[in-house]
């Protein structure tokens, strides 16, 4: 039989000892910052507030409406077209107006390289303006009227006889720019056009007045047409200036016929002697073979007599 056994069970020891609420400690003098900041933050925002409604009412007042434009600086453009332009761009008033807004607004026009608009309270913009300066009377492939551009490449306007006093050399070889290699190569015809006006008029005796067209199509073979006789000069790529000095002379030598000093040029031929004044291309490029060739045709009246004409 199987012997029983006894089983003991001990109970386990409760803990009595009651837990502690433990309650956190609150610090007052965070929360007495924290709550002066938010008052601090509360006044700006309200201080901010009551600073643009107060603006937004003085700027409406009609005292800070636009009653005068002063405009300087401009002589292509009128003063009017300015005003008009500003008057159309403004908003309600003068100090709510845009001044960045009215400078790009007058510098979409096309004379108009800068403009700087200033605010005169209460009721007054003035502004200044940098108009651009033509440099080349030019006129572009297949087209008739020529137009003035600055050294930007910028195409300006045409001929204005009330306010260009001297008719420059009409420069012909540019291209309407499409893409930018076209924008390029009328770039390089400018700089290249600067360096003959300099080479031309950099001595005692300016030449320039002396051209009735210049031909920089081909940067390499620069060509010019004298206003006397209507003569075409091949200059080449360098030299300018004396290559067209001594072109100059051999023609005066030959209108006058000057026999002795044409041998040291080393021409003597006869039928070119005879009428030197049907004489309508000489090259110089070569420096010691002069080519000159004989009118083919009657005269024609060039660009730059057609525009002065037309001007009239």
């Amino acid at each position: 039989m199987a012997e029983k056994i006894k089983q003991v069970v001990v109970p386990r020891k409760r803990n009595t000892q009651a837990k502690k609420l433990e309650i956190p400690k609150i610090d007052w003098e965070k929360v007495r910052f924290y709550g002066r900041m938010a008052m601090l933050v509360g006044l700006a925002v309200g201080c901010l507030v009551a600073v643009a409604f107060l603006y937004n009412q003085v700027a409406s007042l009609s005292a800070f409406q636009l009653h005068n434009i002063e405009v300087s600086g401009n002589s292509r453009i009128s003063s009017a077209e300015v005003e008009k332009s500003v008057k159309q761009s403004l908003s309600t008033t003068l100090m709510t107006t845009s001044l960045k807004s009215l400078q790009q607004e007058l510098q979409s026009f096309v004379w108009i390289k800068r403009a700087q608009v200033t605010r005169i309270l209460p009721d007054t913009l003035r502004i200044h303006i940098e108009e651009r300066k033509p440099l080349a009377l030019i006129r572009f492939e297949g087209a008739e009227t020529p137009v003035w551009v600055d050294d930007e490449g910028v195409t300006l306007g045409e001929y204005d006889n009330a306010l260009d006093k001297e008719l420059p050399p009409l420069v012909v070889g540019f291209t309407k720019a499409s893409v930018q290699t076209d924008k390029d190569e009328n770039l390089e015809r400018i700089e290249m056009y600067k360096q003959l006006i300099g080479a031309f008029d950099g001595g005692r005796k300016k030449y320039s007045p002396l051209l009735e067209e210049i031909d920089i199509s081909n940067l390499k073979d620069i060509r010019v047409q004298l206003s006397e006789g209507s003569v075409e000069v091949d200059l080449g790529d360098r030299d300018f200036r004396a290559r067209l000095t001594r072109a100059l002379d051999i023609l005066t030598t030959l209108r006058r016929r000057d026999v002795a000093k044409l041998k040291e040029y080393k021409f003597l031929d006869p039928q070119i002697l005879e009428q030197p004044e049907q004489i309508r291309f000489i090259s110089v490029v070569h420096p010691t073979q002069i080519a000159i060739k004989p009118a083919k045709a009657a005269h024609v009246t060039t660009d730059k007599v057609a525009v002065a004409q037309k001007e009239r």
